[in-house]
């Protein structure tokens, strides 16, 4: 098998960073740079831009109950599924990893 030099040794090969940085480069633009972007007229009425706000505004309550019962159902585990068993400590470390886990 050939000898190969390692690649960040010292006779390794230069590598050249993957994303330019430095003064010399350009910063590439961002949409949140300008910020005329965001204020520019809507194509749809006040009456469609409220309608939109409540449907998104009642999805997101929707989404953060959903997740506050997700936590909850992690936290709380099946503490009585195991009631037959001996508590060692290692089922409780894995018990412990699998809830941070889930949250």
């Amino acid at each position: 098998m050939p000898v190969r030099p390692l690649l960040l040794g010292p006779n390794g090969p230069s590598l050249k960073p993957l994303i330019p940085s430095g003064k010399d480069n350009p910063r590439a633009e961002s949409v949140l740079d300008n910020v005329t972007s965001r204020r520019k007229k809507t194509p749809l009425t006040k009456t469609q831009l409220e309608k939109y706000r409540s449907v998104l505004l009642e999805k997101r309550a929707e989404l953060l109950g959903e997740m506050r019962s997700l936590e909850d159902e992690a936290l709380r585990g099946d503490s009585g599924r195991n009631s037959h068993t001996s508590q060692h400590l290692d089922d409780a470390g894995s018990e412990s990893y699998e809830q941070s886990l889930n949250l």
